[in-house]
């Protein structure tokens, strides 16, 4: 290809805890503005940066002077890379994802921050506050008032004191959809009305079917808050808006008895959708150019299969995305739309 275009790079905005990036990808996130303690953020800037990049890719430059301090890996290898599209040119942020703060009420064992961040960094607040800002952008008319997805990753919500506020800013100022990633311990009434309305959508990650494998997994006693939120969210639910997602943990919950447990809850509940992801972690290792001898587990085609079966039986739709699904169609034949 001679030019390129990234629905992701034109469109989207990511906060993290020390700057301001485009993608989460995982194979790049090139950075549009560096954030200093005390200092207000230049928008001038951050759109100059923005539009700069986008004229890059547009020309065929990827590896630029602008990316090349920030890439661990090329955007020539991520799957969201395209042929140059004139129609997707940036005009204004359409999906904003929240990912400043890394407070979370869990210690799950799988935490992919572990790997960079000290447990007392993990709880930490976050270096600034994002409300400001979002209300700054849309008196710069920065933000899609007619079409934005807002997402919220983190750390949880639940160790999030703008979290409210921010959702019922989106909601008045844009037509806008939101997805919240939580572990579920702490409930929110403005996500019970976004559910009622079809507005939004709520993956939790529960990982198992009993309060034993929950505290193995999160390390943290709060197996019965997550599940009666679950209920209470549920009740409130349009569609399949609620999912929980089943991430596979070597020696942990990779079996056939948890998994069955599982889905019987989920049918208790009234679930109507759930997702099976595998090791973040694990599934880095397996990305060209980072690949250190990760051994794919034999069993996980046969476990894929279980679970889809079993939940596909309780009437229950079950999935399975991103980097998981590449990993599992490559190393155990998963094909399962």
């Amino acid at each position: 290809m001679s030019g390129y275009s990234c629905k992701y790079l034109n469109e989207q905005i990511t906060f993290y805890p020390d700057n301001i990036s485009t993608c989460c990808s995982g194979f790049a996130s090139p950075r549009l503005y560096e954030i200093e303690d005390g200092k207000r953020i230049d928008f001038d800037e951050l759109v100059k940066t923005k539009y700069a990049v986008v004229e890059d890719f547009k020309n065929g430059q990827i590896n630029n002077s602008i990316l090349k301090e920030y890439l661990k890996l090329s955007c020539e290898e991520c799957p969201h890379l395209c042929e140059y599209d004139e129609k997707a040119e940036y005009k204004q942020f359409k999906r904003v994802l929240i990912n400043h703060f890394t407070g979370c009420n869990c210690a799950c064992t799988y935490c992919v921050r572990d790997t960079y961040l000290t447990q007392e960094e993990k709880q930490s607040k976050p270096k600034y506050e994002l409300l400001p800002i979002i209300e700054e952008m849309y008196r710069k008319n920065l933000i899609s008032k007619e079409q934005l997805e807002v997402e919220f990753q983190g750390g949880d919500i639940g160790c999030l004191k703008e979290f409210g506020k921010l959702v019922n800013l989106f909601a008045k100022k844009s037509k806008s959809t939101f997805r919240f990633f939580t572990n579920n311990i702490v409930y929110y009434k403005e996500i019970q009305n976004l559910l009622r309305e079809n507005r939004a959508e709520i993956v939790v990650s529960l990982d198992c079917g009993t309060r034993e494998t929950y505290k193995k997994i999160k390390r943290v006693d709060k197996f019965e808050n997550v599940v009666n939120n679950l209920r209470k969210y549920n009740e409130n639910a349009t569609g399949g808006n609620v999912i929980v997602k089943y991430i596979f943990l070597r020696n942990i919950n990779d079996n056939e008895t948890e998994i069955t447990k599982f889905i019987e809850l989920m049918k208790s509940i009234g679930v109507k959708t759930v997702s099976i992801e595998l090791d973040y972690n694990e599934c880095m290792e397996l990305v060209p150019g980072r690949n250190i001898g990760y051994n794919f587990p034999e069993n996980y085609g046969h476990l894929i299969e279980y679970f889809h079966n079993t939940a596909q039986n309780c009437g229950i739709n079950c999935g399975m995305g991103g980097y998981s699904k590449l990993m599992a169609e490559k190393y155990c034949n998963y094909s399962k739309k």
